[in-house]
């Protein structure tokens, strides 16, 4: 598969090879398949793939409506990110994700006004997390439990973050304004506020 904006209804297959640029899978159901990166973004909605994971270039994997990766996602080296969309139901399934070498990060946006919670115990390798961090006025709320390794965590205006069972002690958690941030007893974070370093020094 080369290059394409959407790729729709491509499923029953053994095997897909990925060529250089982006590719967004649409309905396509291939539950036998395991997808391989190497700096490519990656986006999905509605589909179901076994695995998927990264080479040595910067990975974007994004997961939305409903899609599955029942084997979980392994990235390599490089700069990568995954992103579990959770703005329109039904959410995506993962069973963990590592984020390997290099600066990764791990997004959750979601709009809900109930409490999601989500388990993180199974992905790792990740140095920031984000809770809908790129858009403004989103009204989520999420529960965050062993969200263990992390450097920085960001959340969002308007929306509010509870972090649960996790050991944060070297990290610095910004945003939550005009939402909000809870961290429970069982839970322990570097601290609150802007980075120490930055343009503003």
């Amino acid at each position: 598969v080369q290059s394409a904006l959407n790729i729709t209804y491509l499923s029953g297959l053994s095997s897909i090879s990925l060529e250089d640029g982006d590719v967004n899978f649409v309905q396509a159901h291939n539950p036998a398949v395991d997808l391989a990166l190497n700096g490519q973004f990656l986006s999905m909605a509605f589909s179901t793939f076994r695995s998927v994971t990264g080479g040595d270039g910067n990975d974007n994997v994004w997961l939305g409506q409903g899609s599955v990766v029942s084997g979980g996602i392994a990235l390599g080296q490089g700069n990568d990110r995954v992103v579990l969309d959770n703005f329109w139901p039904p959410a995506p399934t993962v069973p963990g994700a590592s984020g390997g070498g290099g600066h990764d990060q791990l997004d959750v946006w979601s709009a809900t006004r109930g409490q999601l919670s989500m388990d993180f115990a199974a992905f790792s390798g990740f140095e920031v997390f984000g809770f809908n961090s790129e858009y403004g006025e989103r009204w989520g709320a999420l529960t965050a439990t062993n969200l263990d390794g992390i450097r920085e965590v960001r959340i969002g205006s308007t929306s509010t973050l509870t972090i649960a069972q996790s050991q944060l002690s070297g990290s610095v958690v910004t945003g939550g304004y005009g939402g909000g941030l809870v961290v429970e007893a069982t839970s322990l974070i570097g601290r609150y506020g802007m980075p120490e370093v930055g343009p503003w020094d």
